[in-house]
C-alpha cells in the first residue's frame, strides 16, 4: 500500500469509434440491473491506464472463436478446487499458534464454525459469509496455479486477486493526486502479500501505513513504517490520529453500512486528504449475445445478488459509491471504469491478459464465494451448489462467452471544514458546548427528564444525537484537563452495549432513582466504579459499571436478582431429579483443525455448558484443595476494586448451579445459603470472600478482568485458578492484556489495539467458548515453575527417561474455555475447566486418528512442538496412524476420506449416539 503516485489525471486519449449503434442486442445476465457510477460522475480517463469506456464493446480474438469448451475436468461429485475470491472479503485468513493454552487470550477476536468441510467465522457470522481456512489463506497468499505462467519474478508468492488489481491498475497502487501523505490506511488489506504495497511503503519511509483487515495473516518482514492491525471496520473508528490517504480495495458485500463506512472515511481523513476505492460491479455483462441467459454463468450472478439482498450486503453497491462519497462529504470525486473480461476471449493484448487473470481467480473462488450465502441463506445442499459450480467453471472457460465484469476506480477529496460539510451532520469541532454544565449538572438533569434543557444548541428540541455529540465533546474537553492522565488510549471512550433496561422486567427492583434507561458516556466516564479501591459501604455518591448500572441500581436489584433477565442470557435447563453425575464424563472435545493454522476456533457458548460438572466432581474438588493449601499466592487472589465484581460472579454461579443441578444444589433461607448435597455442606454466602465460596464449590477455574477507570484498559484484578501448567496465574495478577500477552508473538504489533477493542465492545448477551489441547505423558492438573522453587521444572514425568514411555502414558489434555461479560459490573470473565483424555481411547473414535496423526505430521514444526513433546509425538503418531489403517480396514472410516476438519468439530462422528 503506500503512497500513491503523485500524477494528476491527464486528458482523455483518443477512444475507438463509438459503435454503439451496432449494439440492439446488448444483453446481460439477468442479475438485478444497476445504475452506473458513470451517470453524473466526472470520468476521469486516467491516462497511464487507457481505460476503456462504458460504452465501448472489447473486440472478440476470433481465432479463439472455434475452439471449444475447455473441459478443466470437473465434475460435481469430484474433488472441487476452491479458494477465497477476495472480491467480497474483509475476512481473509486465520490466526496464528498461542504460547500458552491458557495463558493467551487474543482467541476471542474471531469466532469459527465448521460447515461443509469448510472453516467460517462464527463471531457475527450473519456478516461474513466467506470461509476462514487453510484454502483460503492458499489462494490468496500460497498457492500458484499451473495453468498460469509466472508473469514476473517480482510476485512470489502469487496473490491472484492482488495481481489482478495490479494488472488492471497498469502496475500502481492508486490514482489520487496527492503529495507524499504522512499516513496511509489500507482498509481490508488481505494476506498484504501485495509486493507492490510493500515495496511502496519501503520507497516512501516518510509514510507511515497501517493495513486493517479481520485476522493477521499478514507477511512478518515489512518496512519499518508499514503496520498491520486487526479490526472490524464497520465498527466505530478509534485511531488516535488522522490519515492523508485512505485506500479501499474488493471490499464489495464486506461492508453493510456503506454511508457509515464513508462517514467514518471523511472523518479521520486529514484536510485535502483522499479516500480511493477499487472494486467490482457484480454484474456480468455482454455486448454480442453470446451469453445466454439460461447459462450457468448468468444463473449463478441472480442467484448471487437474490441471497446478497436477503443477507443485507448488494453487490451493485459499487454503483452508489459516488453519491455516497459526495453524501458523506467529499468533492473533486472521480470514477472510471475497466472491464475485466472472464477469461482469453478479448484481442486486446491488455483485456487478454486480464482475462486470463480473472478467469483463474473467479474460477478457484466461485465455491467459496457461494457456498454459505446459498446453503444459509436460499438453503440449497452442498451437492446442489457444487453441481452449478462446475458447470459455472466451464461457463468461465468457455472463449466463446465474449461476457465481463466491470471494474470501478472512484476517489474523492476531502475539503477545508466549511467549503464543504457532511449531510450527516456536524462534526465536533463546529460545535459550541454548553456554558457551565458539568458531569453533576447532567447527572442531575437526566434524573430529573430534562437533560436536553441544559444545551441551547437549535439540535437539542430536535435530536437526540446531537445531545449525545455534546455530550461526548464534553467528555473529550473534561478528560483533556485531567493532568494525570498524559496521553489518551484507545478505550478511554468505548464501552460495551448497555443492559440497564432490562432492570424494569425484575418484579423485586426497587421504584428507578434514575429516569432514563441509557447513562449518557459522559457519565460512565466520570463516575465509574473504582477498580483498584474498595468502595466504601457508606458511600453515597452514584457511581456507574460499564455497562450503565449505577450502585443504586446494585443495591436495589437485592440478592440472587434473575441473571438471565440481566444479562440477555436464557438460564440453563435442569436436568431430570434422575440425573445421575456419578455416570457423567465431560462432552469428548477433539479440537483438531487442518489445515492446521492455529485459528481462534471460537464458538457460541451454549447456556447449558457454562460450568459442566462430571463424575469426578469429588476428587478433582479434593485435588483443587490440596493444590490451594500447599500453594495458595499461585492460585488464588483478589485485589481491592474486585469485590462486587467477585460477589455478582458467586450469584451467577450459585444461581446457574442449583437451577442446572437441582438435585444437588439449592439456596435456602431467603438466598442466604447454599445447600451443596454433594459435599455435604450449608454455607452462608455472607461468611467468606465470594471467589473463595465458588472455589469450595466449583470445580473450575475463573479469572475476572475490570475496566480501568483511569485509562479504560481491562487489568486482571481477580482469579482462582487450579489448571495451568508452566505457569500460574499469580504471574499475571494486575496486568493488562498487553502485559499478559507480551510473550506472545506480534501481539503488541498486530493484536493489541485489537484486542483492547473486542474486550471493550463485547455485550453481555453473546458468551462464547473455545478448546485448546496438548498431548502429554501424565495427566498434569497445576504444574508451575514458580511454585517450584529451586527445583528443576519439567513439562515431561519422563524427563532424562523419555524411551520408557508407553502409549498409555499419553494423554490428550482439553482445556474447554468459556468467555462472558458480568451484566451488573461489566467485569469479563474467563472460565476453565480441564479434561484428560487417555490417547488410546481414540482408537475407536471414527476420523480422529488419522486427523491428528496429520496434524502432528504435517503441522508447522514449532507448532507442533507446543503440542507435543518430541518424544511424545513420535509415539502418538506411530500408533495413530496404525489406529487409522485399522478404521480403514474395518470400514469405520472410508478409505478415499480426504483428511480435514470433522463437520462436527469439535466433536466426532457419533460421539452422541
Amino acid at each position: 500500500m503506500a503512497s500513491p503516485k503523485s500524477k494528476s489525471p491527464s486528458k482523455s486519449p483518443s477512444k475507438s469509434p463509438d459503435r454503439r449503434s451496432t449494439q440492439s442486442k446488448r444483453r446481460t445476465s439477468s442479475s438485478p440491473k444497476t445504475g452506473s457510477p458513470r451517470e453524473g460522475t466526472t470520468v476521469s480517463p486516467l491516462n497511464e491506464l487507457q481505460a476503456d469506456a462504458l460504452d465501448v464493446p472489447l473486440e472478440a480474438d476470433d481465432s479463439t472463436d472455434g475452439e471449444p469448451v475447455v473441459d478443466d475436468g470437473d465434475s460435481a461429485i469430484g474433488t472441487v478446487s476452491s479458494g477465497l475470491t477476495g472480491v467480497f472479503s474483509q475476512a481473509n485468513g486465520v490466526f496464528s499458534q498461542l504460547n500458552s493454552s491458557t495463558a493467551s487470550m487474543r482467541d476471542e477476536l474471531i469466532l469459527q464454525r465448521s460447515e461443509h468441510g469448510r472453516q467460517y467465522q462464527g463471531y457475527m457470522e450473519a456478516k461474513y459469509v466467506l470461509p476462514m481456512d487453510e484454502q483460503e489463506t492458499e489462494r490468496l497468499g500460497e498457492e500458484k496455479s499451473e495453468a498460469l505462467p509466472l508473469v514476473t519474478s517480482r510476485l512470489m508468492p502469487v496473490d491472484f486477486q492482488c495481481h489482478l488489481v495490479w494488472l488492471t491498475l497498469d502496475k500502481r497502487h492508486g490514482f489520487a493526486p496527492i503529495e507524499k501523505p504522512r499516513r496511509a490506511l489500507d482498509v481490508g488489506c488481505g494476506t498484504g502479500i501485495d509486493t507492490d504495497f510493500l515495496r511502496e511503503a519501503d520507497d516512501h519511509p516518510e509514510t507511515e501505513v497501517l493495513g486493517v483487515d479481520l485476522a493477521p495473516v499478514q507477511p512478518q518482514c515489512v518496512p519499518p513504517n508499514l503496520q498491520f492491525e486487526v479490526d472490524d471496520l464497520e465498527q466505530p473508528w478509534n485511531f488516535s490520529y488522522k490519515f492523508d490517504y485512505i485506500h479501499c480495495q474488493l471490499m464489495i458485500g464486506a461492508f453493510q453500512d456503506w454511508p457509515k463506512f464513508f462517514r467514518q472515511s471523511f472523518e479521520f481523513l486529514e484536510t485535502d486528504g483522499y479516500l480511493e476505492v477499487h472494486d467490482i460491479d457484480f454484474v456480468i455483462r455482454c455486448d454480442d449475445d453470446t451469453l445466454a441467459e439460461d447459462s450457468a454463468l448468468s444463473r449463478w450472478h441472480k442467484h448471487m445478488h437474490e441471497a446478497a439482498n436477503i443477507a443485507g450486503f448488494p453487490l451493485d453497491a459499487i454503483a452508489h459509491v459516488p453519491d455516497m462519497m459526495r453524501g458523506a462529504g467529499f468533492e473533486d470525486v472521480v470514477a472510471q471504469p475497466v472491464k475485466w473480461p472472464i477469461n482469453t476471449w478479448p484481442r486486446d493484448p491488455k483485456h487478454k491478459e486480464l482475462g486470463r487473470w480473472a478467469m483463474e481467480n473467479f474460477s478457484w473462488g466461485c465455491e467459496s464465494m457461494s457456498l454459505a450465502l446459498f446453503t444459509r441463506v436460499l438453503g440449497w445442499t452442498h451437492d446442489e451448489v457444487r453441481v452449478l459450480m462446475a458447470l459455472v467453471r466451464r461457463d468461465l472457460r468457455n472463449k466463446k462467452i465474449h461476457a465481463y465484469w466491470n471494474f470501478w476506480i472512484v476517489y474523492g477529496r476531502r475539503p477545508a471544514r466549511g467549503s464543504g460539510h457532511a449531510k450527516s451532520g456536524p462534526g465536533l469541532r463546529s460545535m459550541e458546548l454548553p456554558r457551565g454544565s458539568s458531569p453533576a449538572m447532567i447527572e442531575s438533569e437526566m434524573r430529573a427528564g430534562s437533560l436536553a434543557t441544559l444545551f441551547k444548541s437549535p439540535f437539542s428540541q430536535h435530536s437526540s444525537a446531537a445531545v449525545l455529540v455534546l455530550l461526548a465533546a464534553l467528555v473529550l474537553l473534561r478528560c483533556f484537563k485531567k493532568t494525570h492522565r498524559s496521553k489518551e488510549t484507545i478505550n478511554d471512550f468505548q464501552f460495551p452495549p448497555q443492559r440497564r433496561f432490562s432492570r424494569h422486567s425484575l418484579p423485586s427492583y426497587a421504584k428507578p432513582t434514575e429516569q432514563v434507561d441509557q447513562i449518557p458516556q459522559q457519565l460512565l466516564v466520570a463516575k465509574a466504579l473504582p477498580t483498584t479501591r474498595t468502595l466504601s459501604v457508606h458511600t453515597k455518591e452514584t457511581l456507574y459499571s460499564p455497562t450503565g448500572f449505577s450502585t443504586l441500581d446494585i443495591k436495589a436489584l437485592g440478592r440472587f436478582p434473575d441473571y438471565a433477565v440481566l444479562s440477555g442470557v436464557r438460564h440453563p435447563h435442569a436436568l431430570d431429579p434422575s440425573f445421575d453425575l456419578n455416570k457423567v464424563s465431560f462432552r469428548p472435545f477433539r479440537p483438531f483443525r487442518w489445515g492446521y493454522y492455529q485459528t481462534m476456533a471460537l464458538m457460541k457458548l451454549d447456556p447449558d455448558y457454562w460450568i459442566e460438572l462430571e463424575r469426578n466432581y469429588l476428587s478433582t474438588m479434593s485435588q483443587r484443595q490440596s493444590l490451594l493449601r500447599r500453594y495458595p499466592d499461585h492460585i488464588l487472589f483478589h485485589d481491592p476494586g474486585s469485590e462486587l465484581a467477585c460477589h455478582e460472579l458467586m450469584e451467577m454461579v450459585l444461581q446457574f448451579v442449583c437451577i442446572r443441578y437441582p438435585r444437588y444444589f439449592s439456596l435456602e433461607s431467603e438466598s442466604t445459603v447454599f445447600v451443596n448435597r454433594l459435599l455435604h455442606t450449608r454455607t452462608e454466602v455472607s461468611s467468606a470472600h465470594p471467589l473463595r465460596i465458588v472455589f469450595d464449590n466449583i470445580p473450575e477455574d475463573f479469572t475476572l478482568m475490570l475496566r480501568s477507570e483511569v485509562d479504560g484498559q481491562y487489568y486482571l484484578r481477580a482469579a482462582a485458578v487450579c489448571s495451568s501448567v508452566g505457569w500460574d496465574i499469580a504471574q499475571k495478577r494486575g496486568m493488562a492484556l498487553s502485559e499478559i500477552h507480551e510473550p506472545v508473538p506480534d501481539y503488541a504489533a498486530k493484536m493489541a489495539r485489537s484486542m483492547d477493542r473486542f474486550f471493550a465492545r463485547m455485550p453481555t448477551d453473546k458468551p462464547v467458548q473455545r478448546c485448546s489441547w496438548t498431548l502429554e505423558d501424565h495427566d498434569p492438573l497445576f504444574s508451575s515453575p514458580a511454585a517450584e522453587l529451586g527445583v528443576q521444572w519439567e513439562r515431561s514425568r519422563f524427563a532424562g527417561r523419555e524411551e520408557h514411555v508407553k502409549v498409555e502414558d499419553i494423554h490428550l489434555r482439553c482445556d474447554i474455555q468459556t468467555l462472558r461479560r458480568l451484566p451488573l459490573t461489566g467485569a469479563m470473565v474467563f472460565n476453565f475447566k480441564t479434561a484428560f483424555t487417555p490417547l488410546t481411547q481414540l482408537r475407536d473414535e471414527p476420523k480422529v486418528p488419522a486427523l491428528l496423526a496429520r496434524i502432528l505430521t504435517g503441522g508447522k514444526h514449532d507448532l507442533v512442538t507446543h503440542k507435543a513433546l518430541p518424544h511424545v509425538k513420535d509415539l502418538a503418531v506411530r500408533n495413530l496412524e496404525s489406529w487409522a489403517r485399522e478404521q480403514v480396514k474395518n470400514g469405520k472410516v472410508p478409505a478415499d476420506w480426504t483428511v480435514g476438519t470433522l463437520d462436527e468439530s469439535p466433536f466426532f462422528p457419533g460421539w452422541n449416539a
